[in-house]
């Protein structure tokens, strides 16, 4: 007895080129046909279904889900094992197809060319429980079914095994009614390699190559934190130089303010003495000394403002002056 599972999408993960060449090169007896699939290309499932016909007899095994064109595989076996827990899904068929109005009104009619003809597998398949208007209904209404109803529509013969994990569902293979245990299944570990997965799984890295690399991180990490460290540095360095300018500038600022006052201070007492000097320019010439007349009675003003005058009291000598002009003058 030979194996062979169909684990994956249809035309994706799972090509009819790989399935026909395994069911040739299999092992003559029974062939046990192990599904897993959300459905795919109606064209490359067409193609499994009829060499597992062709191939006679023929076990298929619902492992977990065969939906769309899932169905028709499973469908094709002899006889038909679904595990308790499983899903069986039947619908329309539909197309990706872009154009004009004439071409979506073609690819309209193949589809339903293609859907009687499924239509027509399902009834076959049902030993008479159904015929091909009833599969048309359930294909319309995108009809979900559990081993126990499968087995009502004549559809699995046997109920028996363990259920793995639903396959998982992909953009194409997205359906309007998914029950909500297959939109919520966890099926990357029950799903079939890929080709690329199993080429990896057997290369075994070289023990040098691996510490050469894991080295190579290592420098790359102490190269990050070096770099980080740095850039932190020159970032500290120019807002010190920020700090210095700006520090710098007002110093500048604060000189050259004092030194426009100095200036102006300068202008002004510079004015002052060139009035006071200018009072004194114009002053008519000192008396002559004379002697007070009384030495009881003090100075004379004359003497008076002369004193001052010699002692370098500019403004007191002008004031005085002022106030004493006919006294002086007349030598009192």
């Amino acid at each position: 007895m030979s194996d062979l599972m169909i684990y994956g999408e249809i035309g994706w993960d799972v090509s009819a080129r790989s399935v026909v060449d395994s069911i040739r090169n299999a092992a003559p007896g029974n062939l046990d046909v192990r599904i897993n699939t959300p459905g795919g290309s109606v064209f490359e499932g067409l193609a499994i279904a009829t060499h597992i016909k062709s191939r006679g007899e023929v076990t298929t095994i619902v492992d977990g889900l065969a939906a769309s064109m899932g169905s028709i595989i499973f469908l094709a076996g002899s006889r038909r094992v679904m595990a308790p827990g499983t899903l069986l899904m039947i619908h329309n068929p539909s197309s990706g197809a872009w154009g004009g109005s004439d071409d979506l009104r073609k690819e309209a009619d193949v589809l339903d060319v293609i859907a009687d003809e499924m239509a027509k597998l399902y009834a076959d398949a049902s030993g008479g429980k159904l015929d091909k208007d009833k599969a048309r209904e359930m294909m319309d209404e995108e009809t979900w079914l559990t081993p126990e109803q499968a087995m009502e529509y004549g559809f699995c013969h046997e109920i028996a095994g363990k259920a793995t994990a639903f396959a998982k569902l992909t953009e194409r293979t997205m359906y309007r009614k998914t029950p909500k245990e297959v939109t919520m299944s966890t099926t990357q570990t029950t799903e079939k390699p890929g080709l690329l997965d199993r080429i990896m799984s057997r290369i075994k890295p070289d023990a040098d190559v691996v510490a050469r690399l894991d080295a190579l991180q290592g420098e790359h990490d102490q190269t990050v934190v070096a770099l980080a460290d740095a850039v932190a540095k020159i970032s500290a360095a120019e807002a010190e130089r920020v700090a210095l300018v700006d520090a710098h500038a007002k110093q500048i600022a604060e000189l050259s303010e004092a030194h426009a006052k100095a200036l102006e201070d300068a202008k002004i007492q510079g004015a002052q003495e060139f009035a006071a000097k200018g009072l004194m320019d114009n002053a008519p010439a000192p008396l002559p000394h004379v002697e007070p007349k009384d030495d009881d009675a003090g100075l004379t003003h004359s003497a008076k403002w002369q004193k001052l005058y010699n002692d370098g009291k500019f403004s007191e000598a002008k004031a005085y002056r002022e106030a004493h002009l006919t006294e002086i003058k007349e030598g009192r």
